[in-house]
This record gives structure tokens, C-alpha cells and sequence, in this order.
């Protein structure tokens, strides 16, 4: 009778580093002496990059929000890597890490309302040109489903009939 193993994989292991668009990958090859501070620096440098992100919301420029989306990608990656080191390790300076901690928790807050507020700005931009694409599509052409959609009422016009 074979003995029986655990098939599922090594939680410590590691996975293969993200390379990004500039080629730098998300975790560094060498051991970080403070992971929770690690953890903080990437996640206020995504905090920035959200930052940027609603500023070009507001003022658009489509090749500067690519750049930053790309961005915004490898450093929620850098990031995800970097929380996971600091859980698995833990931090030996109790004082350190309860003050890093709390920043981080900050933090981690404030990206996620920035967050929250960019995919609403993003949502409102979305259902603008939604409607506005709708004055171009005639009504009366069949809908996805087959059917033939109604004409919606004239907003604002009357008709006379007078002579």
C-alpha cells in the first residue's frame, strides 16, 4: 500500500518573478530585511499611480493612461507579492512593525477608495458614450434578441396641424 501524500503545492514556494512592460521584475531576487516596509513602499508607489490615474480621468490623454494602466498592473502585482512575503515572514521588531503595520492599513484603504472612485468616474465615462453611440443606431433594427425595438417618443417636439 503506497503511503499517502499531500499533492497540493508548497504554499512557500515561490512563484516565477512578473516581468513588466519595462522588463524589472515584481519580486526582487534578494531576501528583503523589512517585508512589511517592502510592502508599504509599493503599495504607496500604487497608491501614486492611482493618483495619476484620476488625474488623467479628469484632463484625458489616452497614451499617458496606458502607460499608467500598465503601471497601475505591475505594481497591484508587486504589491500582492510583497503582502505575501510580509504575512509569511512576520517582522521580529514588534514596535516597527505595529507602526509600518498601521501605515500599511492606511494605505491599502486609501487605494482602495481611490479605487472605488476611479471605476465610478471610469462607469459614468462609460455610460456617456454609451448613449451618446445610441443617437447613431436607429431604433427600429432588430435588437440581439430578434425583436424589433420601439421607437422612443419624440422629447420636446409637437406637431401642428394648423393651417
Amino acid at each position: 500500500m503506497r503511503d499517502h501524500q499531500d499533492f497540493r503545492p508548497n504554499r512557500r514556494e515561490n512563484p516565477p518573478p512578473f516581468k513588466g512592460g519595462d522588463g524589472f521584475s515584481a519580486r526582487e531576487e534578494s531576501e528583503d530585511p523589512a517585508p512589511m516596509a517592502s510592502a508599504l513602499q509599493a503599495a504607496e508607489a500604487l497608491k501614486a499611480a492611482l493618483e495619476s490615474e484620476r488625474r488623467l480621468l479628469r484632463n484625458p490623454s489616452t497614451d499617458a493612461f496606458l502607460k499608467v494602466l500598465s503601471q497601475k498592473e505591475f505594481l497591484a502585482i508587486s504589491l500582492k507579492e510583497k503582502l505575501a512575503c510580509a504575512l509569511e515572514t512576520g517582522n521580529s521588531d514588534i514596535a516597527e512593525a505595529s507602526d509600518t503595520r498601521r501605515r500599511l492599513k492606511e494605505t491599502l484603504i486609501e487605494i482602495q477608495a481611490l479605487n472605488e472612485s476611479n471605476r465610478i468616474f471610469i462607469e459614468g465615462y462609460l455610460e456617456y458614450f454609451q448613449d451618446f453611440a445610441q443617437v447613431f443606431t436607429r431604433p427600429s433594427y432588430p435588437s440581439r434578441t430578434g425583436e424589433r425595438a420601439a421607437r422612443p417618443p419624440y422629447k420636446g417636439l409637437s406637431i401642428s396641424r394648423e393651417a
